[in-house]
Parts: structure tokens; C-alpha cells; sequence
């Protein structure tokens, strides 16, 4: 008999392990990055406070250890391993031990899954603790397609009515990375149960998940289920011992109507009938020349150039932008012109070369293939049968293929994990506990030093964290709402940056642009000089934040701004000599940044050298002359001088012509004059009109202005068509309206 204390531990254990299976619902509009912030912190501390219950039960109990010698216990010990290499041998261990707040990767985020995993496979003994699991994880993956639905049906949820439905994982793509787990757990647990209640719920889960993936429109993630239905499908046509005769021939009229339904819409991928089917549209679409295939390409392009530099051990685990910069290509624009900055492969076997070597990418690869046999073999020994066997091995297919085109998130590595775990226990035999055992007494100092150091890290770490991510989500989302007068806004933008946490310098980077817009918009009510001091509080941070081993282009180009900044509100020789520093460095991490040259030539025309920011902006045309910010670049430089306006009405023009995308109604205002002017520019105006309602889509006036121009270009219904949206917008406008349909007739 146990003892009551073991029973309350071993109770404790699973009871924790089941409350970090709930990892993925959480979620807080009060944390930067809402969906991610808030869950990692959860995660963490879950699993610290399980390290200290686990290792009380470990020291009293062997049998509440981990097989050691299991070849997933040892593959994940020696991908631990290589990750610590990598960071070793890396180019910034800081980063590659603490990873980032947006991602949550890095090594100290994977000693939690390591530690998750241990404790699994180490208490979770009985086949009952084990369904009981199954379901818990295949019902929170429901509970999120539930959200994901009422965001696809514009109930009041966070981010309802979104294009492609995020769920409570907060992008597309990783939702439907999660939800594969969920959708093999689900059809896992319908062939191994015979209960009618419970296979009803899991058919409808299944269903749930399903759709969900489908409406979450991941090309890469619908490929892989694709695959591995496709690849189940041929082993059940062939399985003909193991399935019955006549449910091998109904497997295989399904496979050749599921081949003959692929390549017919393939065929007809062009027709209306696929066209108008978002799913099928999008699935048909998949093409080199498509701009997210392309700027995939770019990346794993890079990362394969940066690899030849670091082939052993990589640039460190979480250094892929570090890797990709060195090698990033401008023709890049040609697809997006706005953020290129990657922080991943998009492709977790490229990925993991890149940033920890081959011998990183071997170590990555060895779990998967100990997975792989560690199922085999348990079909040969009969202790899964033939429909479990494929599941299994058809969920490492999908996430496989799903990992090519995407990558991994905390809710996706907590499933795999979790998968990992599982197949551990059905090779494991049950164990009778040796109640003599008497633990070595060092042993017993284990618990204590876990329970220090969960103290240590929640001190230094978690709770810092927590403070610092809470007052940075009011800071960010204060600036959205343009309330800049609000001192305590500032305050707290100070505070976020005054703990000395590992992820400053991001913290810094999601105030680039918002502070930024706090002392240039025109008109804003701002408290200039409290703004200002927090501007200047920046700096001074930047300059602890900053260290020899940052080698950050984007960051590096964030701390420019911030400068460049300051040398524009309160200039000095000391603000010149940062910026230009930072901008150099950014530039010699990564030559093909235009954005970074843009600020290069902008400071250089706060110096008064315009001849040498307009070489700046020449070299940027050299490196890409079709991008429309360049030349808009080129048009605030020359607008400073009353003699070289000719000139910038030339790059505004050329600027419009490349279809330029404004931010600002205010730019747009300023620049319109130049097109109304006769000869009048008709296509110039309708594009800035069309722009404008972009960013203020209540103002009747943009609405009026466009309608107008369609008028004089003969296009009787589009005049028609916009000059009646005034009136959604505001009815007392009618009498106007109908004025201007009846001049059209």
C-alpha cells in the first residue's frame, strides 16, 4: 500500500500535469503578445511547481523514474544537448537561452517541455490515467475550435471576425498546427473505445477539428493531413489480412476517388466552381510564383547560405534572423515591401540546420525516427493494433509536412510532447512498486533545491515578467488609442524597462514605431516634454540593453530610430554619433536593408548633407529600383529646400506611381495638389483617393473626391457605386448625393 503522502504527491503530479494541458486556452488581452505572453508564463510556472512535487515523489519511489536507456528518452536528451551546443558555439547565447517573447522558444523554454516530458512518462503509469489524458488534451483542442467558431462567426470574442480564424492560439497557421494533434487524438480514441457516448463526442470533436483546420486556410498544415490520409489510405487498401477483405476494397475505391478528386480539382483549379471555394481555391493555388511560396524561398534560401558559415553547430539555437539577415536578398521587395524581418525558417528541418548544425538537424531528426520505430515495433508485438498504428504514425506525418511550410509554437510543442510521452508508455511494462526502497540521503536535498530555485526564477524572472509584459500591453494599446497626453502612459513605458529582463531589447522594439507616431503626428495632443523624456529614458536603456553579441539588424535599425529620433527633437552630437553607430551596424549585419538606408538618408538630412542622403537612397535604388518608398524617401529629403522642389514633385509622382502605401491622411492631403493640377491625373488620384478611405473609411469626403474623379473618367456605376456609401456613412448627406446622380444622367 502507498503510503497517504505518496498518494497526495502522486495525486499533485497528475493533476499539474493535467492543469499544463490547459496551456493552450490561455489567453489575456492585459499581456504584449496576449496570446503567448500570458500562456508561457502559465506553462512555466506550472511546470516549476511540478518539478518540486515530482522530484519529492522520485527520491521515495525508482519506480517513478524515467527508463533512462528508452531511445526517446535518450534522443530528446541529446537534442537538449545540441541546443546547449549551439548556443555555446552560436553568435548570441542570450538570445538562444532565453529565446523571445513572441515566440517563446529557446532553451530555457525547452527545459520546461523536458521536464514535462520526464514527469509524463515517469507518473503516468495506468491506461486509464493515459485515455484520461487523451481526452483532456483532444478536449481543450475542442474547446478552442469552439472560440475559432465564434470568431468565424463574429460572436464577441478577441479578434471576432477575423479573414482566417486564429482560435485562442492567435495566428492561423500555428492554430491549425495545434489542431491536428486534436484532430488524431480524437479519431485515436474512437478506434480503441467501444463506448457509444463517448465515440458520439469524439466523432463530432474530430469533425470540429477538422473543420477548423480547413477554415484556418494553412496550405501547409491541409497538405499534411492530405498526406497522410492519402498514405493511410494505400496501407488500408493493402492491409487486406488485417482489415478483412471487403473493408480492404472499400479503402480502396475511397483511395481512388480521393486521387481522382485531387487531380480534378487541380484540373479544374481555374474553373468558377473552384474559384469561388475559399478552401479548394486556396489549396489549388499553391504555385512557385505565389508571393508567401517565394518569400519562403528567400528565407530557406538564406538560412541554407548562412548554414555553410556555422555547419557543425549552427548560429545558436533562436538565431535564424541573425543567420538570414547576413544573407537577405532585396529582391525580397519585389513580393512584400513591408516587414521582411524573419525570426524563423518557416521550415523546422532548415530551421534547425541553420541554427544548430548538422549535428543539431541529426539530433532533431533521431526523435522522429525513435518515434517511428518505437511504433513499429509495437504493432509487431501486437500492443497497439493496425488502426492505432496508423493514427500514430499518420499524426507524425501531417506534423511533419505541416512543419515544412510553418513551425512550432508552445501549444504545438506541448502536443508533440505529449504524443512523445504516449507512445514512451504503450512500449513501457507496468511496474509493482518496491516499498523497501530506501533513497540515498543525498537525494532528499533534490525537492529543496527545485523549491529554491522555483523561487529564484519567479523573482527574478517570472514575476518581472508579468509586470513588465502587463505595463507594456497598456503602453501599446494607450498608444492605438492616441491617448498621448496621458503622463501615466509614460510612466508606465519607463517602468516596463526597469527590471533589467532579458527581453528588453523587445520591449524597445514594440515602441519603435508607436513613439515614433506619438511626436510626429501632426496635431496629436501630446505632453511633449514628458514624451520626450521617455524618448531620451530609451536611449539610456538602449545602452544597457545593447552588448557585443547582439549582432540584431532589425534591432540594431529599432535603436537607430529612436536616435535618429532624438537628433530631430533634441539634437546633439552625441545623438548623431548613436544613431549613425547603429545604423552602420544594422547595415553591416544585413547590406540589402532599404528601410534601414531610408533612416541612413534621414539622418544624414537632419545633418544637412542632402547630396550625401540622396547617394544613400541611390545605392538603395541600385540594390532594388522598383520599390515606391525609395523614391518617397527621395521627396521628403528634397522638400526641406525651397530650390529643389521640382525634384520632389518628380519622386512624389514616381512614388504614386510604384503605388506607394500611405499610413497617414496627412501625407496624402499634402501630396494631392500635385495631381489636381491641370493636366489632372486622373489614375494618380483615384489610387490616393482609394488609399485615403483605406486608413479613414468614415470620412463622406474621400468618398466624394473618388466618386468624382470616376465621374470624369467615364466610369458611370463605380461613381455610382461609391457616391452612395456616403450614405451608410451619414444619411444628412442625401440631398448632396442625389444632386451628383443627377448630374451623371
Amino acid at each position: 500500500m502507498y503510503k497517504i503522502v505518496e498518494k497526495r504527491l502522486l495525486n499533485i503530479n497528475k493533476i499539474l500535469l493535467a492543469l499544463a494541458l490547459l496551456t493552450p486556452l490561455i489567453v489575456s488581452k492585459l499581456y504584449v503578445q496576449p496570446f503567448v505572453t500570458p500562456r508561457t508564463l502559465y506553462f512555466r510556472v506550472i511546470v516549476e511547481i511540478l518539478l518540486v512535487f515530482y522530484l519529492w515523489l522520485a527520491i521515495k519511489h525508482r519506480e517513478y523514474r524515467p527508463n533512462w536507456k528508452h531511445p526517446l528518452v535518450m534522443s530528446i536528451l541529446v537534442f537538449t544537448l545540441t541546443l546547449f551546443l549551439s548556443g555555446i558555439f552560436g553568435v548570441q547565447w542570450n538570445r538562444s537561452f532565453w529565446g523571445t517573447l513572441s515566440r517563446s522558444g529557446g532553451i530555457f523554454n525547452w527545459l520546461h517541455f523536458l521536464v514535462y516530458f520526464l514527469v509524463l512518462i515517469s507518473v503516468l503509469k495506468d491506461k486509464v490515467d493515459w485515455i484520461w489524458a487523451l481526452r483532456l488534451l483532444a478536449s481543450v483542442s475542442f474547446i478552442v475550435t469552439l472560440y475559432a467558431w465564434a470568431q468565424n462567426l463574429g460572436l464577441n470574442v478577441y479578434e471576432s471576425g477575423v479573414y482566417r480564424v486564429t482560435g485562442t492560439i492567435g495566428n492561423a497557421a500555428l492554430l491549425a498546427g495545434f489542431l491536428l494533434f486534436g484532430l488524431f487524438t480524437f479519431l485515436y480514441l474512437l478506434v480503441s473505445s467501444k463506448d457509444k457516448y463517448w465515440r458520439i463526442y469524439y466523432i463530432v470533436g474530430a469533425l470540429s477539428n477538422l473543420a477548423i483546420i480547413a477554415l484556418s486556410q494553412t496550405r501547409g498544415t491541409m497538405l499534411g493531413v492530405a498526406t497522410a490520409v492519402f498514405l493511410a489510405l494505400i496501407v488500408l487498401a493493402f492491409s487486406q489480412k488485417q482489415v478483412g477483405k471487403k473493408a480492404a476494397n472499400i479503402y480502396r475505391v475511397i483511395l481512388l476517388l480521393s486521387i481522382i478528386f485531387v487531380v480534378g480539382i487541380f484540373y479544374f483549379r481555374d474553373t468558377s466552381f473552384v474559384k469561388n471555394n475559399t478552401l479548394l481555391n486556396r489549396f489549388t493555388a499553391i504555385s512557385f510564383d505565389d508571393t508567401t511560396t517565394q518569400t519562403r524561398l528567400y528565407a530557406w534560401r538564406g538560412g541554407l547560405q548562412a548554414w555553410q558559415d556555422k555547419p557543425i553547430f549552427g548560429w545558436g539555437v533562436e538565431n535564424f534572423n541573425i543567420a538570414y539577415n547576413h544573407y537577405f536578398d532585396a529582391g525580397f521587395y519585389d513580393y512584400v515591401q513591408g516587414e521582411t524581418w524573419f525570426d524563423r525558417a518557416h521550415n523546422q528541418p532548415i530551421e534547425y540546420l541553420t541554427t544548430t548544425g548538422v549535428v543539431g538537424l541529426a539530433a532533431y531528426l533521431s526523435i522522429w525516427l525513435a518515434l517511428f520505430l518505437t511504433i513499429i515495433r509495437l504493432r509487431r508485438k501486437d500492443e497497439i493494433n493496425h488502426y492505432q498504428a496508423i493514427l500514430l504514425l499518420g499524426v507524425l506525418v501531417a506534423y511533419f509536412v505541416h512543419n515544412l511550410l510553418v513551425f512550432d509554437s508552445i501549444s504545438t510543442l506541448l502536443s508533440f510532447v505529449f504524443l512523445l510521452a504516449f507512445v514512451y508508455y504503450l512500449g513501457q511494462p507496468a511496474k509493482e512498486l518496491e516499498e523497501k526502497y530506501q533513497p540515498k540521503k543525498y537525494l532528499a536535498a533534490l525537492p529543496i533545491l527545485a523549491l529554491i530555485l522555483l523561487l529564484v526564477v519567479s523573482a527574478k524572472i517570472n514575476i518581472p515578467l508579468n509586470q513588465s509584459a502587463r505595463d507594456s500591453r497598456e503602453v501599446i494599446q494607450q498608444f492605438e488609442y492616441k491617448n498621448y497626453a496621458d503622463t501615466v502612459v509614460y510612466d508606465r513605458l519607463d517602468a516596463s524597462l526597469s527590471r533589467n529582463l532579458p527581453w528588453d531589447w523587445e520591449l524597445i522594439d514594440n515602441y519603435t514605431k508607436p513613439i515614433l507616431d506619438v511626436i510626429r503626428e501632426p496635431g496629436a495632443p501630446v505632453d511633449f516634454d514628458r514624451a520626450l523624456e521617455s524618448v531620451k529614458n530609451l536611449g539610456e536603456v538602449i545602452l544597457t540593453t545593447d552588448s557585443p553579441e547582439l549582432l540584431d539588424a532589425k534591432i540594431y535599425e529599432r535603436f537607430a530610430r529612436i536616435y535618429t529620433l532624438l537628433v530631430e527633437i533634441s539634437p546633439s552630437d552625441y545623438y548623431k554619433e548613436q544613431a549613425q553607430y547603429y545604423l552602420d551596424a544594422s547595415l553591416e549585419l544585413s547590406p540589402e536593408r532599404l528601410p534601414t538606408m531610408y533612416v541612413l538618408a534621414q539622418l544624414k538630412a537632419f545633418e544637412g548633407d542632402y547630396d550625401g542622403a540622396a547617394a544613400v537612397l541611390d545605392q538603395a535604388i541600385a540594390i532594388n529600383p522598383d520599390i515606391a518608398q525609395t523614391y518617397w524617401s527621395y521627396a521628403l529629403i528634397y522638400s526641406v529646400r525651397e530650390e529643389d522642389q521640382d525634384k520632389m514633385f518628380a519622386y512624389i509622382r514616381q512614388a504614386v506611381d510604384k503605388k506607394m502605401t500611405f499610413t497617414s491622411v496627412a501625407y496624402i492631403e499634402n501630396i494631392l495638389p500635385i495631381f489636381q493640377q491641370e493636366p489632372v491625373d486622373y489614375e494618380s488620384l483615384e489610387y490616393l483617393y482609394l488609399q485615403a478611405i483605406n486608413i479613414d473609411r468614415q470620412n463622406p469626403q474621400w468618398y466624394a473626391s473618388l466618386a468624382a474623379v470616376y465621374a470624369n473618367q467615364g466610369q458611370k456605376q463605380k461613381a455610382i457605386d461609391t457616391v452612395k456609401k456616403i450614405l451608410e456613412i451619414d444619411p444628412a448627406y442625401e440631398e448632396q448625393v442625389i444632386e451628383f446622380l443627377s448630374s451623371l444622367e
